[in-house]
């Protein structure tokens, strides 16, 4: 099949999320498959020699990085101005067999949008639990739904969802069951150390780690509150600012802990994988908003256990016995780090099981099986 996959964020704008991970690995998957993938997609965060608007080949996939005309809107409001979209898309819109949107709520969406509806070409979104108001900014939703959103999401051939959680949010939303599949996140398993012996590491510390925005609604009060009432503990928060690393720091220099507590930033991909083998726990506490954090798949793989709150949707864990669920609250994180910090085997047990969800359930290979079936169905229906 000639699939073309659309996101706003695509390699490597890591920075923008886990959508643009998303949309490169799942190419990936679809080409090694045998499939022609291209992409479409716009130069926010995309280094400035990059060509664009014009086919360029990132990793054997067929890349269009679209110039946003209006860095104001791309940078402050995340609204996207890809002009010369209109005129490439219809040009090239009857090469491909199907259209995978992710996020439906964009200009690059809409555009493609109208002309796979002109000419017939059928078309999935993938809304990474972006679809409630209550996600993000509420007003801007509105705005987009009003007069168009609504009618994208109506007339795809399928809505994707992460997981349970989010299939049960679009028929809230009115969508039919019947147009609902869940497809879930992946991780690259062959990227990853998935044998050999796991191994806890200096047990006089319990090496924790974050990985994510810097949002208030990831719960990084939560997180610090709870380090900061707690004995034996390194902490390395890792992730570019949305809002609140000013906050942050400033909690952090008054917080009165004999604890090291090590802010890094954004960080290259070499170096997320060092921290995930040298860390014992990652710690999601989202307080909202979350569809199915990569991270925890990331981890996973590397035999890194999660902490995770209710917000995050990964009641596979704890079916697993592969990490923590836990309410998002300083209380009940300090308990669940005080039944590591006192049980050196289920930590154990948790590394090996966290190793094993991965290879059972989530590689890019098992998900991009799920999508070529599901595209396959929907091409054969039209």
């Amino acid at each position: 099949m000639d699939i073309l996959q659309v996101s706003k964020y695509f390699k490597p704008a890591w920075q923008s999320g886990g959508v643009a991970r998303y949309c490169y690995e799942v190419s990936r998957a679809l080409q090694e498959r045998g499939h022609t993938v291209s992409v479409y997609t716009t130069d926010k965060y995309i280094p400035q020699d990059t060509r664009r608007d014009d086919l360029i080949n990132v990793d054997g996939i067929k890349t269009r990085y679209f110039e946003n005309r209006s860095d104001y809107m791309a940078n402050n409001f995340r609204i996207t101005t890809p002009s010369a979209l209109p005129s490439i898309i219809r040009a090239n819109i009857d090469e491909f067999d199907i259209i995978h949107i992710h996020e439906h709520r964009s200009s690059l969406a809409a555009i493609v949008f109208y002309y796979a509806n002109k000419t017939g070409v059928p078309y999935v979104i993938h809304e990474h639990g972006s679809l409630p108001y209550d996600r993000g900014n509420k007003y801007l939703k509105y705005g987009f739904d009003l007069p168009l959103g609504r009618k994208i999401v109506s007339e795809a051939a399928s809505m994707l969802a992460l997981n349970e959680d989010e299939a049960n949010a679009f028929q809230k939303w009115g969508i039919k069951n019947c147009r609902i599949n869940i497809v879930p996140n992946g991780v690259r398993v062959e990227e990853t150390s998935l044998k050999g012996e796991v191994r806890l590491h200096e047990r006089d510390h319990l090496e924790l780690l974050y990985i994510g925005r810097i949002s208030e609604r990831k719960g990084i009060d939560i997180l610090l509150d709870a380090v900061s009432q707690l004995k034996n503990i390194n902490l390395k928060i890792a992730g570019p600012d949305d809002g609140y690393l000013k906050q942050m720091k400033m909690k952090m220099s008054n917080m009165n802990s004999n604890n090291n507590i090590e802010y890094l930033g954004f960080i290259s991909e070499e170096k997320k994988r060092k921290l995930y083998v040298n860390s014992d726990v990652l710690i999601l506490p989202s307080l909202y908003g979350e569809g199915f954090p990569t991270t925890i798949l990331e981890a996973a793989s590397f035999g890194t256990p999660t902490i995770a709150s209710t917000a995050c949707n990964v009641n596979f864990l704890g079916d697993y016995d592969a990490g923590l669920i836990i309410e998002p609250d300083t209380e009940a994180l300090i308990d669940a780090l005080l039944k590591l910090q006192r049980d050196d085997e289920l930590l154990r047990k948790m590394k090996r099981r966290s190793k094993e969800v991965i290879q059972e359930e989530y590689s890019w290979s098992d998900v991009s099986g799920q999508l070529e079936n599901l595209y396959q169905d929907i091409v054969h229906k039209e």
